[in-house]
């Protein structure tokens, strides 16, 4: 399945101007466009990992709140060292309701997908057996 990107580069200039997102994707021996390409594409594999279970992917359209979450996963994954309070928390943010829709406790309003069924009794385990080899008559004398 070919990858989704659901933020670039302009999404996030947008958000946090150009000036700031050069300055978070500069690197000494790396081009700027691929730093951030390599980040917007690992929020979208991070929100595919947690939402392909449940939800039919790519995601279309795409609901603002996931568009959020991957601005603020793929912000995160610009800064090297260093990073500010307010990005480490909005990233945490962004984690705790990723795994709030992956789980279903927050559910997508998507038109004409639906999430896919889920149980919380886990695997169901069926066995069949030819009859008991040993029983009480069989075993006298042992």
């Amino acid at each position: 399945m070919p990858l989704t990107i659901y933020v670039a580069r302009p999404d996030l200039e947008l958000r946090y101007g150009p000036a700031e997102v050069a300055n978070a994707a500069w690197r000494d021996e790396l081009d700027a466009d691929m730093v951030i390409a390599a980040a917007c594409a690992g929020a979208a594999e991070l929100i595919d990992a947690h939402l392909g279970s449940r939800y039919q992917l790519p995601l279309s359209p795409l609901p603002e709140m996931v568009k959020e979450i991957a601005l603020d996963i793929a912000w995160f994954k610009l800064w090297r060292v260093s990073i500010p309070d307010d990005v480490a928390a909005r990233h945490r943010e962004a984690m705790r309701l990723l795994a709030s829709i992956a789980n279903g406790t927050l559910t997508l309003q998507l038109a004409g997908v639906s999430p896919s069924e889920s149980t919380d009794d886990g695997p169901t385990v069926m066995c069949e057996s030819s009859g008991r080899m040993f029983g009480p008559g069989s075993m006298r004398g042992y």
